[in-house]
């Protein structure tokens, strides 16, 4: 693809300090080498670059004095036509909340927006989507949700749960879909589903992209804190907040008490922040402990890591899984590298 002289290329490592410094001009920060990145070069001068990391849209940027060229859209539109070529079907964006108009033509629609940062999709389904899905398990009554990883279900998780299913009349469990964790998302919902069957009023949902995952709250993964940590987890409840709470009726959100976690803490503390005023509870439950000490999933992948019984912190669920192929598989990787 070529305009007024102006060709978009692939990256490659004989221009890869030019990138950079177009990057920290736009004052974007390099985390990494992406999947796939499409610069636009003019002459030897690299005037505008987007990348795809997973299903993300990053380091877009337009170097200063070929500003209002349509390089933006140039660049992007390039990246997205490789990404429909590859069989994508779904893609993020953040971006500026003054810049989101820019992405529009393009096909990207705004999902929601906290502290100045605007997270936008492009692709056949679209948030809308999902929420009418759920839509279909919405009931009268007190409607609460869960989110949680569960790597593996404990003892703790099925205290939350069932805490949180005596005080509504309905409890929707989404699990963190992402494969990021020790144990893969079929194994952690197989778990849960079959932890909880006991408990009438509870539902386990699959989770998505959008609930926790690394599209929304990319920093959850590596506990990551700070400011970016911070407006993260902001866009992530924001998403909640505006999509899931109304397609259930949910009024009520459970959590566990977090007093070591400090990355889980503050999500937790942003919850409040967000939620309360949209007249959602959220509502800490004290964790459960044994010996003085918290049922906790790191605790138990020490433990499986030191080759030590954890019959008294998991359910019958969870030991179940441990006793399968792949569960001997997950505690022999532990036990090789660690928890």
């Amino acid at each position: 693809m070529e305009q007024g002289g102006i060709r978009l290329e692939w990256l490659t490592g004989a221009v890869k300090e030019k990138w950079l410094r177009l990057l920290a001009e736009a004052e974007l920060t390099y985390e990494g080498d992406p999947e796939r990145c499409i610069i636009a070069r003019d002459g030897e001068e690299i005037c505008a670059t987007a990348s795809i990391d997973g299903d993300v849209v990053k380091y877009v940027a337009v170097r200063g004095g070929y500003q209002n060229q349509g390089l933006s859209s140039m660049a992007v539109s390039g990246i997205l036509e490789d990404a429909m070529m590859r069989g994508k079907k779904k893609l993020f964006l953040f971006t500026a909340n003054d810049k989101t108009a820019s992405f529009s033509p393009l096909g990207f629609s705004h999902i929601a927006s906290f502290r100045g940062v605007s997270l936008m999709e492009w692709g056949f389904l679209k948030i809308s989507d999902y929420a009418n899905k759920l839509s279909a398990y919405k009931a009268d009554g007190k409607n609460a949700a869960i989110v949680m990883n569960a790597n593996p279900f404990t003892l703790g998780h099925r205290h939350l749960i069932q805490e949180a299913s005596k005080n509504a009349d309905r409890v929707h469990v989404f699990m963190v879909k992402e494969n990021r964790s020790v144990f893969p998302f079929k194994a952690r919902y197989r778990m849960v589903k079959e932890g909880v069957s006991d408990l009438r009023n509870v539902i386990v949902h699959p989770g998505s992209e959008y609930i926790l995952s690394s599209v929304t709250f990319p920093s959850y993964f590596i506990k990551e804190a700070g400011e970016k940590s911070a407006w993260q987890a902001g866009l992530d409840i924001k998403v909640f907040q505006k999509y899931i709470c109304p397609a259930l009726d949910i009024r009520v959100r459970f959590v566990g008490e977090e007093p070591f976690d400090l990355a889980t803490k503050a999500y937790n503390e942003k919850m409040k922040e967000i939620l309360l005023p949209e007249g959602i509870e959220v509502r800490e439950i004290k964790r459960l402990e044994t010996a003085g000490e918290a049922v906790s999933a790191s605790r138990v992948r020490k433990l499986l890591s030191e080759n030590k019984s954890i019959d008294h912190l998991v359910p019958d669920s969870s030991k179940r899984y441990l006793e399968t192929e792949d569960g001997k598989m997950i505690i022999g990787r532990l036990r090789e590298n660690g928890n």
